[in-house]
């Protein structure tokens, strides 16, 4: 009961914030600090474990009931997150990532508590599920502040190394891109029903195509996403494409994280008895 009242102040807080300041900005929550305060937020968590592994409390934030109602609220937030308009940024709201935060420490704590009682003959698929989902959930948020997704509207012989996002902020690439190569497939009508262009990434020649995205390193897939023709809004302009850079500097570990959860839930399953067990927490 005293961690249900716990739970409901600590939403209520997270409702007034996004009611008075608005959504989290993580501009300044790089992937360094983010690291950084993850893992010491994990060292505090494993001398809590260590210190009040028999208080009630503790127990219950580690339960199995506890991560049923977290679950729960994580799919609402998803779900309500996903009812509303476009422009309202769910991802850094405050009730949003405060619900993640509370997984991410439940996890943490469950991860901590069983380490110390590992056998391999019965842990291993319940470590591949949680290890994945704390993995998936991690990385997704140390990754947050060095994300973005930002277009660029470029013609033939021309660079471009800036990109710009949808609250029109102007954000550098880090590298250049010039566009030497358009080809359009027009209808009947002269709808285009398919286009792809050759780029040059720092002097280096791609080909991108509808669904064929080029990879930059580790973090950014450029996409084709639009196409400007020629003459637009009966001005003089030259044809033109949009290109779209997502970054995710995260995106590995986060992959990593997901096929961990998918290995563990089918080892479990196929190495459940006939008689059942449980995945205790």
């Amino acid at each position: 009961m005293v961690l249900l009242c716990l739970l409901i102040v600590y939403l209520a807080l997270s409702v007034v914030l996004q009611c008075m300041v608005g959504s989290i900005d993580t501009s300044a929550l790089t992937s360094f600090v983010g690291l950084a305060l993850g893992v010491s937020a994990t060292a505090f968590l494993f001398v809590l474990d260590r210190e009040c592994e028999d208080r009630e409390w503790e127990r219950q934030l580690r339960s199995s009931g506890a991560a049923c109602v977290l679950l729960a609220l994580s799919v609402a937030c998803c779900i309500v997150g996903g009812s509303l308009p476009t422009p309202v940024a769910f991802r850094t709201s405050w009730w949003f990532v405060g619900v993640l935060l509370l997984l991410e420490v439940h996890l943490a704590l469950v991860l901590i508590h069983r380490l110390r009682r590992f056998r391999l003959s019965n842990d291993v698929a319940f470590f591949f599920v949680h290890i994945g989902l704390w993995l998936a959930l991690f990385s997704g948020m140390v990754g947050e502040g060095d994300a973005y997704d930002v277009r660029a509207l470029v013609s033939p012989g021309e660079s471009v190394s800036t990109g710009m996002d949808a609250g029109g902020k102007v954000r550098p690439l880090g590298y250049s891109l010039h566009l030497y190569d358009l080809k359009v497939d027009s209808d009947g009508n002269g709808k285009p029903v398919h286009y792809e262009a050759g780029i040059m990434i720092d002097s280096v020649p791609h080909r991108l195509a509808v669904n064929a995205p080029v990879s930059v390193g580790f973090s950014d897939d450029i996409y084709i996403s639009g196409y400007r023709p020629a003459g637009y809004d009966g001005g003089k302009r030259p044809a033109a494409c949009v290109l779209q850079i997502v970054r995710q500097p995260w995106k590995y570990p986060m992959l990593l994280g997901i096929v961990m959860l998918m290995v563990g839930i089918v080892w479990y399953v196929f190495s459940t008895k006939p008689r059942g067990r449980s995945m205790p927490c």
